[in-house]
């Protein structure tokens, strides 16, 4: 099962990404759990006794069937059961309905893929010659954020992969910032101050 949680993240995070603010009454965390006990099969999706603002919903799933398949079969699979107990919810408390297909369907038109820009800002060195910008990449297995450097015309610069952790620790970059701590430095920051750091010395010493 940990295995499982572990791959759900980037699914659930690429979801509620495109899922529009939308009134859901008292409720303020959704918790859908998977059971694969054969006898819950054709139960559909169960809604479990909540916690006052946490709705918490149950549903059989295959889960040998699961990690039998593809990464892109896990992908389709996840966001096909997480729709749907969104959906199960929208009729159950009347909620949106629409913001939940909407977000459904932008999924779908990326792919399943949940890569961003950062903030969706580059940033300008000191010396205004040089931008910077972190893209992320969170996929089943891994959340990577990568540093790409570019000069005034958009040529690459200078690309390199900051980070490579865990899916389930990925989170933290909602709260990260970056910056250039001189003319040659442009680094990402975690909440804590953690850093990591992409330089172009090498370059200067070549001029």
């Amino acid at each position: 099962m940990l295995v499982f949680n572990r791959e759900t993240w980037c699914i659930k995070e690429l979801y509620w990404s495109y899922l529009k603010p939308f009134d859901t009454g008292v409720f303020c965390k959704i918790v859908l759990e998977v059971n694969d006990d054969i006898s819950l099969k054709y139960h559909g999706f169960k809604e479990i006794v909540n916690c006052v603002d946490v709705v918490r919903v149950e549903v059989y799933f295959d889960l040998d069937n699961y990690f039998s398949l593809s990464n892109a079969a896990k992908k389709v699979t996840l966001i096909e059961m997480l729709h749907k107990c969104m959906l199960f919810l929208c009729e159950r408390y009347e909620w949106d309905k629409e913001a939940a297909i909407q977000a459904y369907e932008l999924c779908l038109e990326n792919n399943l893929e949940y890569r961003f820009k950062l903030k969706n800002k580059t940033y300008r060195s000191p010396q205004r010659n040089w931008y910077g910008a972190i893209y992320c990449d969170w996929d089943l297995n891994y959340f990577k954020a990568t540093a790409r450097i570019e000069d005034k015309n958009g040529e690459l610069m200078k690309e390199q992969e900051l980070l490579n952790i865990e899916p389930y620790f990925g989170e933290f970059i909602y709260y990260a910032n970056c910056k250039w701590d001189d003319a040659y430095t442009f680094s990402l920051y975690s909440k804590t101050g953690k850093k990591w750091s992409i330089q172009l010395m090498s370059l200067v010493a070549d001029e």
